[in-house]
């Protein structure tokens, strides 16, 4: 009977592990090296000296898209992964949960020919990703100044600018309402159903 009970323990665990896999599965799944030479390979490098890209203009961040993207093309990760902490130190968040299709690929110029855009946020999840195997420090940290900031509000915003301060030498302290930092991803995660006032 134990042998049994066993038996079915494990075939549940087994049946809640693919149950979950599934839930969290990635709608965007991670490239592996030859799809994103092949992906980046796609992007046309719009702009140049005198016209900026319209996906550089489409994105909130002003990350060099075409520059990143050339250098996964070349075969480049460690480059593509500079360019893109360079302009925005949350680029591996970024790279997963940015509404990409309102932004830059929504601004790609293959669309206007009927074809898909270039997928570039899974070509920024891919150098970002890639490279945090290999090394966590993407610039050079300044030696601490002596000066404090507090930042106000830890969701993406918030944290950018942390990090962006304690780069350049500032001690910085990070204050928000919730436990948890990350904003507004978090929240939704954490959020219940609105309980009614019985009063009201």
């Amino acid at each position: 009977m134990e042998a049994l009970d066993a038996a079915h323990r494990n075939t549940s665990e087994r049946a809640d592990d693919n149950h979950l896999a599934t839930i969290f599965q990635d709608l965007r799944p991670l490239l592996s090296s030859d799809e994103a030479i092949v992906e980046a390979n796609r992007c046309l490098e719009c702009g140049g000296p005198y016209a900026q890209a319209p996906c550089v203009e489409g994105c909130p961040a002003e990350v060099d898209v075409p520059g990143f993207i050339t250098a996964i093309a070349r075969g480049d990760a460690s480059r593509a992964a500079d360019i893109i902490f360079d302009q925005n130190i949350l680029g591996a968040s970024c790279s997963r949960v940015c509404p990409v299709e309102q932004f830059c690929e929504g601004a790609c110029v293959l669309q206007k020919e009927g074809r898909r855009p270039v997928s570039i946020g899974r070509l920024q999840r891919f150098a970002a990703e890639s490279e945090l195997q290999k090394r966590f420090q993407f610039r050079a940290v300044a030696k601490p100044n002596g000066k404090r900031v507090s930042v106000i509000g830890g969701g993406p915003a918030g944290l950018s600018c942390a990090a962006e301060l304690a780069i350049k030498g500032y001690k910085v302290v990070v204050y928000d309402k919730n436990e948890d930092r990350g904003g507004c991803g978090r929240a939704q995660s954490r959020s219940a159903p609105a309980r009614r006032d019985p009063r009201s």
